[in-house]
Protein backbone atom coordinates (compact mmCIF):
# COMPACT_ATOMS: atom_id res chain seq x y z
CA UNK A 1 0.00 0.00 0.00
CA UNK A 2 2.90 2.40 0.49
CA UNK A 3 2.81 2.36 -3.54
CA UNK A 4 -0.67 4.06 -3.25
CA UNK A 5 0.47 6.19 -0.52
CA UNK A 6 4.07 7.41 -3.14
CA UNK A 7 0.98 7.84 -6.39
CA UNK A 8 -1.16 10.18 -4.27
CA UNK A 9 1.75 12.24 -2.94
CA UNK A 10 3.34 12.25 -7.28
CA UNK A 11 -0.43 13.72 -7.87
CA UNK A 12 -0.16 16.40 -4.87
CA UNK A 13 -1.68 15.29 -2.07
CA UNK A 14 0.29 16.07 1.47
CA UNK A 15 1.51 12.57 3.00
CA UNK A 16 -0.68 13.23 5.50
CA UNK A 17 -3.88 13.51 3.24
CA UNK A 18 -3.04 10.50 1.72
CA UNK A 19 -2.95 8.70 4.53
CA UNK A 20 -5.99 10.09 5.43
CA UNK A 21 -7.55 9.05 1.86
CA UNK A 22 -6.26 6.03 2.10
CA UNK A 23 -8.01 5.16 5.88
CA UNK A 24 -11.61 6.22 4.17
CA UNK A 25 -10.85 3.72 1.14
CA UNK A 26 -10.14 0.75 3.38
CA UNK A 27 -12.82 1.91 5.45
CA UNK A 28 -15.70 1.97 2.35
CA UNK A 29 -13.81 -1.38 1.27
CA UNK A 30 -14.66 -2.86 4.34
CA UNK A 31 -18.12 -1.30 4.47
CA UNK A 32 -19.27 -2.10 0.68
CA UNK A 33 -17.18 -5.32 0.11
CA UNK A 34 -15.44 -3.95 -2.84
CA UNK A 35 -11.68 -4.71 -2.71
CA UNK A 36 -9.36 -1.29 -2.26
CA UNK A 37 -7.36 -2.23 -5.56
CA UNK A 38 -10.62 -2.36 -7.23
CA UNK A 39 -11.45 1.10 -6.65
CA UNK A 40 -7.94 2.40 -7.30
CA UNK A 41 -7.36 0.96 -10.31
CA UNK A 42 -6.64 2.98 -13.06
CA UNK A 43 -6.45 1.73 -17.08
CA UNK A 44 -3.61 2.61 -19.40
CA UNK A 45 -4.55 5.87 -20.46
CA UNK A 46 -4.89 6.53 -16.54
CA UNK A 47 -8.88 6.33 -16.20
CA UNK A 48 -10.35 4.58 -13.55
CA UNK A 49 -10.64 1.27 -14.34
CA UNK A 50 -13.30 -1.47 -12.90
CA UNK A 51 -16.83 0.75 -13.70
CA UNK A 52 -19.12 -2.32 -12.52
CA UNK A 53 -22.29 -0.65 -10.52
CA UNK A 54 -20.67 -2.13 -6.75
CA UNK A 55 -17.15 -0.05 -7.45
CA UNK A 56 -18.81 2.96 -8.84
CA UNK A 57 -20.95 3.12 -6.21
CA UNK A 58 -18.37 2.64 -3.36
CA UNK A 59 -15.77 5.27 -5.78
CA UNK A 60 -18.83 7.77 -5.01
CA UNK A 61 -18.72 7.18 -1.67
CA UNK A 62 -15.16 7.80 -1.14
CA UNK A 63 -15.54 11.49 -2.83
CA UNK A 64 -18.17 12.28 -0.73
CA UNK A 65 -16.60 11.06 2.13
CA UNK A 66 -13.42 12.95 1.14
CA UNK A 67 -15.40 16.14 0.35
CA UNK A 68 -17.66 16.11 3.63
CA UNK A 69 -15.29 14.97 6.04
CA UNK A 70 -12.33 16.93 5.72
CA UNK A 71 -14.05 19.40 3.18
CA UNK A 72 -11.40 19.29 0.50
CA UNK A 73 -11.91 20.72 -2.56
CA UNK A 74 -13.04 19.02 -5.83
CA UNK A 75 -9.90 19.04 -7.33
CA UNK A 76 -7.56 17.69 -3.90
CA UNK A 77 -10.50 14.63 -4.06
CA UNK A 78 -9.27 14.13 -7.53
CA UNK A 79 -5.92 13.34 -6.69
CA UNK A 80 -6.72 10.35 -4.65
CA UNK A 81 -7.98 8.42 -8.04
CA UNK A 82 -5.91 10.74 -10.67
CA UNK A 83 -9.63 11.50 -11.85
CA UNK A 84 -10.71 14.65 -13.35
CA UNK A 85 -12.16 17.01 -10.38
CA UNK A 86 -15.30 17.35 -12.90
CA UNK A 87 -15.58 13.99 -12.18
CA UNK A 88 -15.63 14.25 -8.18
CA UNK A 89 -18.10 16.83 -8.68
CA UNK A 90 -20.98 14.99 -10.65
CA UNK A 91 -20.20 11.76 -8.42
CA UNK A 92 -20.77 14.41 -5.17
CA UNK A 93 -24.03 15.40 -6.98
CA UNK A 94 -24.92 12.05 -7.43
CA UNK A 95 -24.64 11.02 -3.97
CA UNK A 96 -26.74 13.68 -2.55
CA UNK A 97 -29.70 12.97 -4.91
CA UNK A 98 -29.80 9.65 -4.59
CA UNK A 99 -31.59 8.76 -1.05
CA UNK A 100 -30.33 4.92 -1.07
CA UNK A 101 -26.64 6.01 -1.76
CA UNK A 102 -26.73 8.83 0.52
CA UNK A 103 -28.13 6.94 3.43
CA UNK A 104 -25.12 4.60 2.88
CA UNK A 105 -22.56 7.31 2.49
CA UNK A 106 -23.84 9.05 6.25
CA UNK A 107 -23.92 5.41 7.61
CA UNK A 108 -20.49 5.13 6.91
CA UNK A 109 -19.39 8.73 7.99
CA UNK A 110 -21.27 8.52 11.16
CA UNK A 111 -19.80 5.09 11.88
CA UNK A 112 -16.11 6.43 10.73
CA UNK A 113 -16.07 9.62 12.72
CA UNK A 114 -15.25 7.96 15.79
CA UNK A 115 -13.26 5.32 14.09
CA UNK A 116 -11.12 7.99 11.80
CA UNK A 117 -8.50 8.55 14.19
CA UNK A 118 -7.69 4.61 14.82
CA UNK A 119 -7.90 4.12 10.99
CA UNK A 120 -5.42 6.93 10.19
CA UNK A 121 -3.04 5.36 13.21
CA UNK A 122 -3.40 1.83 12.01
CA UNK A 123 -2.72 3.23 7.98
CA UNK A 124 0.44 4.54 8.93
CA UNK A 125 1.45 1.71 10.92
CA UNK A 126 1.60 0.07 7.81
CA UNK A 127 3.13 1.95 5.47
CA UNK A 128 7.02 1.72 5.82
CA UNK A 129 8.39 4.58 7.81
CA UNK A 130 10.01 6.84 5.28
CA UNK A 131 6.57 7.08 3.79
CA UNK A 132 5.17 8.24 6.98
CA UNK A 133 7.83 10.86 7.53
CA UNK A 134 8.16 12.61 3.70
Amino acid sequence: MSKRIETMIARGLSTEDAIKALAIVWKVAKESGVETEAMLAVNARGQLAFKTKNITRARMMIFWLLKTTFDWSYPQVAKVFGANHTTILAAVRKVNKDPELLAAAEKVAANMKLELPRLITETQQLLPHHAVAG
